[in-house]
């Protein structure tokens, strides 16, 4: 039976640590944590769960902290996780059967879900994160570090799995991000300025400016990481759609819309460049053009749910959302029958709010499904809304169901009492029903108000 040692570093976590250490308890033999210097209750929340703690001097170099924690690592597998980070339940079993018996150095790259702002959509990305110890593997890299090279060097077995963890760092307030980020920017730079040919440092850099919006600074070493690419197609793809979300926040559309149409045809199952056309023909109001794309970005979102990303980093959206925004752009190019079947794909606890409900009524009304308009317009709901019930009312005229007819402007009069529009339709539908005194004094009444 293999075993395996999760180790972390960590500074000042106590909001996430605990989460995290719970996550991976189950699976744990031994839980390695390097301290670069906490001053909160991080330490005392991890000696709950390991006295396995050693304090480690901050050098600006994640690789040396991380290579310390390796070093204290006594089982036959390592996991490597930050504190923001959890590892799925239903990761555990998968988990547990990768920890086999290796002849070669081993590692296992990890899919990783980046949950962003907004707590719905996800940033994509992947590492290997789970390896083979006492292999020769280590860390290299002042920051984004990784054990790549050295398992290149070793000639090691490079696999890809299920076991998912998920990331919560992008989520976070935005005073703690923008410290992350100068953070890390001041690494980066340094990072760059030792290596100016390193195309891998001028996309990490590229991408800290991103996250700060600053896109001028951003485009400019995207640039330079095109420019001296040495990357596989998925790496290269998100690198032209992250670019090109950078020249699209400079206005440089066609050029953005180049990167993301390269982007795709390196690598056509994925997120981020059909959600960065989309944006564009959204911004340029071509609404035909807006719906072909998300109609795209909905198909290759549910690819992504299922199989997996093909990009070093893609975007995983809320299908709810990207099925939403199809039903509007169907609403705004008049096609109501589209719209209304696009509307019913949402799950029915979001159909049954007020406004979406009655945008239903009113489609069901324009494809001439008039029992369904009413079925939803009788809602109680709906009982004091002028514009439902005088709808409700339309869909009685159509029929010639003038009792009902009646009943609904009788009703409507009484929430809207000086409304001509609603004298004038009541009126008619007495003459039509044969109440001709009814009919008469509502004209009356008309001329005598208007």
């Amino acid at each position: 039976m293999q075993t395996l040692s999760v180790c972390m570093i960590v500074k000042n976590e106590q909001k996430f640590i605990r989460d995290c250490l719970e996550s991976i308890k189950p699976v744990a033999d031994e839980i390695i944590i390097v301290d670069t210097g906490s001053t909160d209750k991080t330490i005392e929340i991890v000696r709950e769960y390991t006295e396995k703690i050693f304090p480690f001097q901050w050098v600006d170099d994640f690789s040396a902290a991380r290579n310390e924690s390796i070093r204290h690592a006594q089982n036959d597998w390592i996991l490597w996780l930050d504190a923001d980070e959890r590892l799925r339940p239903e990761s555990i079993p998968i988990l547990k059967k990768l920890l086999t018996k290796e002849k070669k150095p081993t590692a296992y790259v990890l899919p990783i879900w980046n949950m962003l702002a907004d707590k719905k959509n996800y940033k994509l990305s992947g590492a290997h994160r789970l390896f083979t110890n006492h292999k020769g593997l280590y860390f290299t890299g002042r920051i984004h570090e990784q054990i790549v090279q050295s398992l290149a060097a070793k000639k090691g077995n490079e696999r890809n799995c299920a076991v998912t963890l998920i990331h919560l760092g992008y989520g976070l307030e935005k005073d703690a991000q923008n410290k992350k980020n100068e953070r890390n920017r001041k690494l980066l730079k340094r990072m760059v300025k030792e290596e100016p040919q390193n195309a891998y440092a001028h996309f990490t850099l590229a991408q800290n400016y991103s996250q700060a919006l600053e896109w001028e600074k951003a485009a400019k070493h995207y640039r330079e990481a095109l420019k001296y690419h040495r990357f596989d197609p998925g790496m290269e793809a998100s690198l032209l759609n992250t670019y090109g979300e950078a020249l699209m926040k400079l206005g440089q559309t066609k050029q953005a819309q180049k990167m993301a149409l390269q982007s795709i045809s390196k690598i056509p199952q994925q997120g981020g460049g059909y959600y960065l056309l989309y944006k564009l023909a959204e911004n340029e109001g071509d609404r035909q053009k807006t719906l072909n794309w998300l109609l795209k970005l909905f198909d290759s979102n549910q690819k992504l749910r299922e199989s997996g990303k093909k990009l070093s980093t893609d975007i995983l959206l809320n299908q709810d959302d990207v099925t939403f925004e199809i039903f509007k752009t169907y609403l705004a190019l008049n096609d109501a029958q589209k719209a209304l079947d696009w509307l019913s794909k949402l799950p029915q606890e979001k159909q049954i709010d007020g406004g979406l409900l009655l945008k239903k009524a009113e489609l069901y009304f324009k494809t001439n499904n008039l029992n369904g308009a009413q079925n939803i317009l009788k809602n109680d709901m709906f009982a004091q809304n002028p514009g439902a019930l005088n709808l409700l009312g339309i869909t009685y005229i159509k029929q010639q169901d003038w009792n009902k007819a009646v009943y609904t402007y009788e009703e409507l009069l009484k929430i809207e009492p000086d409304n001509s529009d609603t004298i004038k339709r009541l009126a008619g539908i007495y003459a039509k029903n044969g109440q001709m005194e009814k009919a008469q004094a509502l004209v009356k009444l008309l001329n005598s108000k208007f």
